[in-house]
């Protein structure tokens, strides 16, 4: 099943309707087939998802990503920070121009126009195909592998030149040639259309942009500057690499296997809740960095109180490390 395509904020003056009332945490929800994910802003924008793998460690890797390991005793900072009274944002308050909308989104069976066939429109190919969408291309030069992927029938090739109405029936393009003059009038008309545009040479005149990002299995943190510097959000991204570590892979997919053993108990929904937060809290990614996992199988027994056996917690371990492997 492919992945949900994770690197994409979206401007969300194009969105209807009216949003008024105090500043809460977000929740996850889905809107028109994408998944709207928990995120935390930080010096710019800070996405950060686990697909579903375990909600309650988000807090975690938040804490992490603004103030390290040392900020983790602190474990419930974030809450009280949106329990603190906020005042209403009427319609006529908003800026002129809102900061972007952070949305990881799935593209499968979604169909996405490439119009670019240099560097840039070949990353952007490559990416959306592992995505699940259906990609049309318009260029007048293709790079050898996307050459290869039209001879292979990965993608629709529409042709050298673009026309307006090749924009018909696409839910999302990408403005990626060197053309800035046909990028503008591309994302213009894309615009018109009510349809989603990325600009390669004008971020902020799309809208969306394409944050710097990197997975750790089924854990994804994505950055963006909402287009003023994709070089900034790069050099972030790799700092950010550097404090979350493959360890992280096992240790949501280990929780992940936990969560839905417990939730088969029909438990009280409170009373889960309340076990969910007390393993996340344990340092699960330390241990298993030193590779200490018999210590991490005793404290989460621990944890369960019996709810889930020691065996079964070494068993839903061991399965997790090795589909991490």
């Amino acid at each position: 099943m492919p992945r949900p395509y994770h690197k994409t904020a979206f401007d969300a003056t194009r969105c209807t309707g009216v949003v008024a009332g105090p500043i809460r945490p977000p929740r996850p929800y889905f809107w028109h087939g994408f998944r709207c994910n928990a995120h935390y802003a930080l010096s710019g924008k800070l996405f950060v998802s686990d697909v579903g793998a375990c909600p309650g460690m988000l807090a975690r890797v938040k804490r992490i990503a603004c103030f390290g390991e040392k900020a983790l005793p602190k474990a419930r900072w974030l809450e009280g920070l949106f329990q603190e009274k906020a005042p209403l944002y009427k319609v006529e308050s908003l800026p002129q121009h809102p900061p972007m909308y952070p949305l990881f989104l799935s593209l499968k069976d979604r169909v996405c126009l490439v119009v670019g066939g240099g560097a840039v429109g070949e990353r952007k190919v490559r990416k959306l195909l592992a995505h699940g969408a259906l990609v049309r291309l318009v260029a007048r030069e293709l790079t050898p592998w996307l050459t290869d992927a039209k001879n292979r029938r990965l993608l629709s090739y529409l042709g050298p030149d673009y026309d307006p109405q090749q924009l018909d029936g696409v839910d999302l393009v990408f403005a990626a040639t060197s053309d800035e003059d046909l990028n503008r009038r591309l994302a213009e008309e894309a615009r018109n259309r009510r349809v989603w545009c990325n600009m390669a040479t004008a971020p902020h005149l799309g809208t969306c942009v394409v944050p710097a990002s990197f997975r750790r299995g089924p854990l994804t943190i994505a950055v963006a500057t909402e287009g003023l510097s994709p070089a900034v959000a790069r050099r972030v991204r790799e700092k950010l690499e550097e404090q979350f570590g493959p360890e992280w892979e096992p240790c949501l997919r280990f929780l992940g296997e936990l969560r839905r053993r417990i939730q088969g108990q029909s438990r009280n929904s409170a009373a889960n809740q309340e076990l969910f937060r007390k393993i996340a809290e344990l340092p699960l990614t330390e241990w298993i960095r030193t590779q200490r996992f018999s210590q991490m199988i005793d404290a989460v027994s621990e944890v369960c109180q019996g709810i889930v056996p020691h065996d079964q917690v070494a068993s839903l371990w061991n399965k997790a490390w090795n589909t991490s492997c």
